[in-house]
């Protein structure tokens, strides 16, 4: 039982470490949670056949043990997860479509689409340019996309792509502001805080070499 709940877990670990990241899009970790249950409905239809190719320590322990593995209690977690997983991302189930359209217009079925889109997803999906310029990933695809040709879908798209998947970003946040707020700072204010975490977290780098290009002189001459 043991060893069961120790790998159920580390595939647990496994998601979550490809849910974690600042790059990821609501739509890739749809993708990862899409993946995942079809893992669990995998593993359920496998243990019920004694089949435990994708827990090692379990199928070490069916060759060696003279026991019964308790097959039962394995399948109870598995169709407990599929619970939990259908319950806490049911709303994400129900925006599948919207979700899929976002991730690629160009592969869309236009009847299927919401009715203010449909004329734009027929007008980008006809046109090669765009199409060859969704290569350059989604965020930079959306933002090449001319908002007096396509209104509508930039709204649209604009909505998912700013969508917080994980409490990642915040979780960054609080720890670098560990370091910002420590017992050293007795002047740190809100709006000194706010604008030292601002700088902690940015990817914006400065232009420093542009700026120290631009000046003629550094000091003044007294």
């Amino acid at each position: 039982m043991f060893a069961f709940a120790a790998e159920i877990t580390s595939h647990l670990n496994f998601l979550n470490l490809k849910l974690q990241g600042e790059q990821n899009l609501v739509s890739d970790l749809y993708i990862h949670l899409k993946a995942f249950i079809s893992k669990l409905a995998l593993f359920l239809e496998q243990v019920q056949a004694n089949n435990f190719n994708h827990f090692q320590q379990c199928k070490v322990f069916t060759a060696e043990a003279t026991a019964e593995f308790p097959t039962s209690f394995s399948c109870e977690i598995i169709k407990d997860l599929q619970l939990q997983f259908q319950q806490r991302f049911s709303d994400l189930d129900s925006k599948a479509e919207e979700v899929r359209l976002c991730q690629n217009p160009f592969e869309a079925d236009v009847t299927s689409c919401p009715d203010e889109l449909q004329l734009e997803v027929i007008e980008l999906q006809a046109n090669d340019l765009l199409r060859d310029k969704f290569k350059i990933g989604l965020v930079g695809f959306y933002q090449f996309l001319p908002k007096k040709d396509f209104p509508n879908v930039k709204t649209f798209a604009s909505r998912y792509l700013s969508i917080f998947g994980t409490t990642y970003l915040c979780e960054e946040t609080f720890s670098r502001m560990k370091y910002v707020k420590n017992n050293l700072r007795t002047n740190l204010f809100d709006d000194n805080l706010r604008s030292m975490l601002m700088l902690g977290t940015t990817n914006i780098k400065p232009g420093m070499s542009a700026n120290l290009a631009s000046r003629k002189q550094f000091h003044h001459s007294h």
